[in-house]
């Protein structure tokens, strides 16, 4: 690790600990019974250390690389992202759970954590927030939302081919109105279509990842994300309950051993990549995460075709070979 990483990594440890706080106080000067329902929730994420995500890091190396230096500034960046990231796991543990296991409040508490990203996102550039920072916020927003029904109304309980791959990405949209954000403050609008491209590239990369690794859940609930439904098209299946077993043997042998999980690694290269090759000159620190990120993707790809390859050699010398690897 070099010096640069090493000094962004300390800054971050200090943002993240200063990103903690500013989400207590927040909370904190809130109204009762808004106060502690909030806190319910938020210290339940906080637990699993959910504030340290990627996408906080993002937010923090755009910033710097653009020139905002003061931590305060910093801090206000990464806990407007934090809010946006707990508002995100609350609507998905909300629909997730279809009402079950849920207090109802927590659809309001829901609300309550956008309004707190908005109010934080307002605290990083007042300056032309009622002209432009509401603006792009509330676009943003209407996009992730937009993708949460999309998913919910097409690919929970059926199939259902997904026009388009944006779906995955249009979910994570809240991210960009933190960028547009740090471009106010910094005044540096003329990145603004180069960091949204990136955005769109790397949280399709990392989602797909995510839905790669959490496939069984996703399964489970009947939720058919973007690996899942690419595998059962792969396997040229419908799924029904009553082929349910069937379909999931299939989709676990896909993901697991067949074209699909090359081709979906191959996918989120390439939109790493191009994530990359969009930012180096522009912010190098979110380029060099970006980089680690490709770099472990393609490290566990390599690991995952060296095993099953492993496997099948041993299983062809006793005569067994079933084919596993197919590239």
């Amino acid at each position: 690790m070099g010096n640069s990483q090493i000094a962004f990594a300390r800054l971050s440890r200090r943002i993240l600990t200063s990103t903690r706080v500013r989400i207590a106080d927040t909370v904190e000067a809130m109204p009762e019974p808004a106060r502690s329902e909030v806190s319910r929730v938020v210290a339940a994420y906080l637990a699993k250390q959910v504030d340290r995500d990627p996408p906080r890091n993002i937010a923090v190396a755009i910033a710097l690389d653009l020139g905002v230096t003061d931590e305060d500034k910093l801090v206000a960046i990464s806990a407007a992202t934090a809010f946006g990231g707990l508002h995100s796991l609350l609507l998905d543990d909300l629909v997730d759970n279809k009402g079950q296991g849920r207090p109802w409040t927590d659809v309001y508490v829901a609300h309550l954590l956008y309004v707190l990203h908005s109010d934080m996102l307002q605290v990083i550039s007042p300056v032309d927030w009622a002209s432009r920072g509401r603006n792009v916020a509330h676009q943003c927003q209407i996009e992730t939302y937009r993708a949460l029904l999309d998913e919910e109304l097409n690919h929970v309980g059926r199939t259902s081919t997904y026009g388009s791959a944006s779906i995955v990405w249009e979910k994570c949209a809240p991210i960009k109105s933190v960028v547009e954000r740090i471009l106010s403050v910094t005044d540096r609008y003329e990145h603004k279509d180069a960091f949204d491209q990136a955005a769109d590239a790397a949280c399709f990369a990392l989602c797909t990842l995510d839905d790669m690794l959490d496939w069984p859940d996703d399964y489970d609930r009947q939720r058919f994300t973007y690996p899942i439904q690419r595998a059962i098209e792969a396997a040229n299946l419908q799924w029904s309950p009553a082929v349910d077993g069937d379909v999931r043997a299939r989709v676990a042998h896909e993901l697991l051993y067949g074209v699909t999980h090359h081709s979906l690694m191959g996918e989120i290269v390439r939109a790493l990549d191009r994530a990359i090759g969009l930012t180096k000159a522009i912010s190098p620190s979110l380029s060099t995460l970006l980089e680690a990120s490709r770099t472990s993707a393609r490290a566990s790809w390599i690991r995952h075709i060296s095993y099953l390859q492993a496997v099948e050699d041993h299983l062809r010398v006793n005569g067994t070979a079933r084919g596993l690897v197919t590239t």
